[in-house]
């Protein structure tokens, strides 16, 4: 499962804050894969110092810190799209992953072709 590929599909459709993403990411499960707050904002902040992320800027933590994709993000993200899913892993988890990341990502798609 790959949830900073996910999280970076969905501000790929534009700047969103922690809880966004977490209720948008439990909407396209159909709420049948529960996302911890903590781990999107433990996730953000990684995506964040990696350079696949930023905020925008007011320098709070937290529900009020609005994330955008970078360039870079965008790149990875698109690099995790054209990769297969690892079937020997259970299949479930990258497949939705991808189908999720790949619903909230079609603007680059569309890029790629």
């Amino acid at each position: 499962m790959s949830i900073p590929h996910v999280l970076l599909a969905l501000l790929a459709e534009g700047p969103k804050y922690g809880l966004q993403l977490r209720e948008e990411f439990e909407a396209g499960t159909g709420e049948v894969w529960p996302l911890n707050v903590g781990q999107v904002y433990k996730t953000l902040g990684r995506l964040e110092r990696d350079g696949l992320a930023e905020s925008d800027g007011t320098g709070q933590d937290g529900p009020q810190k609005r994330f955008r994709i970078t360039p870079r993000g965008a790149a990875a993200l698109a690099a995790w799209l054209r990769t297969p899913p690892d079937l020997t892993s259970p299949p479930r988890d990258e497949l939705v992953m991808k189908v999720l990341g790949g619903r909230a990502g079609a603007r680059y798609r569309r890029a790629l072709r």
